[in-house]
């Protein structure tokens, strides 16, 4: 739907609606690979790293850092591409374009973690509190916003 100059929404062509939807529907596809490659690769993190360079699974943690921060990245790269595709509110509770240059950053600052050579449960670590500053930002946008306190949006 488009935004009309007093306010009213107009409605979009089917085919504009249909490839609204196919943006939407195709860009969840890289999110849930990320967050399932996520969850793959903490069994490694976490497992007895007893053999040197490699974890309990053979599998060489410089490996287990890379891949976990990619799909983290990834993650966070399609989180971005998907808020790109939001209407936007007449108050919006975060500025999209903001929070689309923070979720790239975060997707960077990911990338850069594997080259600090921490250890995969270190590495799980950071991206952890990468996550957590991406939460705090949003947390505060919602109460600093007139949403915050009303009881009839979530």
């Amino acid at each position: 739907m488009k935004a009309a100059s007093d306010g009213q929404r107009e409605p979009v062509s089917r085919a504009e609606r249909t490839r609204q939807l196919a943006r939407w529907i195709y860009l969840h596809l890289p999110l849930l690979m990320g967050i399932a490659a996520i969850g793959a690769m903490l069994e490694y993190a976490v497992a007895d790293p007893s053999t040197g360079s490699e974890n309990g699974h053979g599998t060489p943690q410089a490996a287990v850092g890379w891949i976990m921060s990619g799909a983290f990245a990834l993650v966070y790269a399609s989180l971005a591409a998907l808020e790109s595709t939001l209407e936007p509110e007449k108050t919006p509770l975060l500025d999209v374009a903001r929070t689309v240059w923070m979720r790239l950053a975060t997707a960077v600052a990911a990338l850069i973690l594997p080259l600090l050579s921490l250890a995969p449960v270190g590495m799980a670590l950071g991206l952890e509190g990468i996550q957590a500053l991406n939460g705090w930002v949003d947390v505060r946008g919602w109460f600093a916003s007139e949403h915050a306190g009303r009881t009839d949006v979530h």
